[in-house]
C-alpha cells in the first residue's frame, strides 16, 4: 500500500510540475495544453485512490474469503475470485 502512495504521489507530482510539457507531445495550442493539465491533475488524484482500492481487493482475493449473508448455506470456490457467485 505505502508503494502504491508514493508512486501515485509521484506521478500526481510529476503532473503537477510537468503536465504542460507532457501535452505539448499532443497539441501547441495553449487553452487545450492548460485544460488538459487541469484533467491530468484531477485524474492522477483520482489514480491514487483507485491503486489503494486494488490493493484492498488484492487483499480480499489473497485471504480467499468473501463476505456472504448471515445464515447462509453458499460457498464461493476459488474459481469465483474475480466474478463471484453463490454456489448451492
Amino acid at each position: 500500500m505505502l508503494v502504491n502512495l508514493l508512486l501515485g504521489l509521484a506521478t500526481f507530482t510529476a503532473i503537477y510540475f510537468f503536465g504542460d510539457k507532457m501535452m505539448l507531445a499532443f497539441t501547441k495550442d495553449p487553452e487545450v495544453i492548460r485544460i488538459g493539465k487541469e484533467y491530468l491533475l484531477i485524474m492522477g488524484g483520482f489514480f491514487i485512490v483507485h491503486g489503494g482500492l486494488n490493493v484492498f481487493n488484492g487483499a480480499l482475493r489473497g485471504s480467499w474469503r468473501y463476505p456472504v449473508p448471515n445464515g447462509s448455506k453458499h460457498h464461493l470456490s476459488l474459481a469465483d475470485t474475480h466474478s463471484p457467485r453463490l454456489l448451492v
